[in-house]
Formats: structure tokens, sequence, C-alpha cells
């Protein structure tokens, strides 16, 4: 009899230790932290930040020329981690040299990771950029736009500048299209684990005319990239915008 009360004993000491671990096992799943992550583009033209309306730049095809608008759309944000791993952000925001409230990007959850290269579209990828009326940043009232056919405008850079024959001409460039939608991708050394981060990108307007063509304004100083004509162009910029980014600093 006390051979079989020990037996019975011990199995159940041998079941509360089992129901015991059990329980430890639940409580110890956890998830993994996100953060928010800003990302303020400035533009700058060659360590000079663009001050609009002053007739003082110089290009590598050394045009002296000014800005009095510059603005573009950067669109489908994402971030690439070590593993492979993608976060995508389906945003559109409208960057906008003559408005710094404007110039911020915010994207939320991104999970914790390190994250070594950062891409995105200049420009409005095919199925928003033939869509009916829009809000946000691509509302008509941003003057982005031409048409519902034609599409949105991706950059815009609008000033003035000194010709061949040192008159002082209009700038207007206007880049757009399905065909000028530029995928960008830039290096980036960024680690997430539930804290807040902030990333500086910088725009170099002049990377925009240099390399790998050099836009020379005194041929190429009105282009609107609807006529056969601009063709050229837009392959020259679409080239030159792949570079025209950098991080600059990350906090």
């Amino acid at each position: 009899m006390k051979k079989k009360l020990l037996a019975f004993g011990f199995a159940t000491f041998i079941l509360l230790i089992a129901a015991c671990k059990k329980e430890q096992t639940v409580t110890e799943v956890s998830t993994s932290p996100t953060a928010t992550v800003q990302l303020n583009f400035t533009n700058f033209i060659d360590g000079q930040a663009v001050a609009l309306g002053l007739l003082n730049y110089s290009n590598a095809a050394s045009n002296k020329y000014s800005v009095s608008l510059l603005k573009y759309y950067i669109s489908n944000v994402e971030l690439i981690s070590k593993t492979g791993t993608v976060f995508k952000a389906n945003n559109v925001s409208l960057i906008d040299a003559g408005s710094s409230s404007q110039n911020v990007l915010t994207m939320k959850n991104v999970p914790a990771g390190e994250y070594i290269n950062a891409k995105f579209n200049l420009g409005i990828d095919s199925a928003r950029n033939h869509t009916g009326v829009q809000d946000g940043y691509l509302d008509p009232s941003y003057g982005m736009i031409w048409s519902w056919n034609t599409g949105y405008i991706f950059f815009k850079h609008e000033g003035q500048f000194i010709n061949s024959s040192k008159q002082t001409m209009p700038l207007r460039l206007h880049l757009g299209t399905d065909k000028a939608l530029t995928p960008v991708i830039v290096p980036i050394n960024l680690s997430i684990n539930g804290n807040a981060r902030k990333i500086e990108l910088r725009f170099n307007l002049n990377k925009a005319y240099t390399n790998p063509a050099t836009i020379d304004f005194n041929t190429d100083n009105d282009r609107q990239s609807t006529a056969a004509a601009d063709e050229t162009w837009i392959a020259g910029m679409k080239n030159n915008l792949n570079s025209s980014f950098n991080i600059l600093i990350i906090e």
C-alpha cells in the first residue's frame, strides 16, 4: 500500500513540474520593437543650401542660374536590411525647396533590424500617375500635374540663367511622364531597436545636371517632357538623378 502511495505521489509531482514548465514557456513569448523613422530632405547646390531668387549658382556646363521654384516627388520608400528583408512605405511626398515644413517624410512601425539601403522613386508610379482626382500631395492645387492623361510633373525647376550671349533668360525644366520615373538607392547604416530615428537626406541640384550627362541650359532651358525632342534630355536627367542624393546625418 505504501508503495502505491509513493508511486502516486511521485507521478503527481512530475505532472506539477511539467505544468509549471509549460506555463513558463508561454510567458516568455515577446515581440520585436518597432520605431518611427523620419526622413528630412534638404536641398543644396554643391555645398550651398538652395536660396530662392539668387542668380549666383553655376553648373558643370558653366551656366550661371537661379532657382525660383524647386519641387519633386518622392514615393514608395523602402528600407532594405542586411538579411534582405524589405520594409515598404506606400507613401508619396512632395519636396519643396521653398517650404521647409513640407520636406519631411515619416515611416511608422519600422521593424527592428540593421538596414543598409534606402530605396525610393523620384516621381509617381504609373498606377497613381494616371488615376483620377487625388488628395494629399497629389492634389492638383500643388501645380504638379499636366493632365490626367499625361500625368504628374515629377521634378520642376524654374528660374533664370545667363546664356552664351550674356542675356538673362527664363529657365523652365519640367520632368515627367512614365519613362522618367527614377529609382534611387542610397546606402545607409541604420539600426532600429524601438527608438525613433531621424535621417537627413541631401539632394544636390547640380548633380542632376552633371553626371553622367552634362545638361547645358543654352540648349536645354525649356523642357516639358512631352515632345519627341525631349527624349534625350529625359534620359540624361534620369541617369543623373540616380546619384543626386546622399545620406548626411542619422540621429
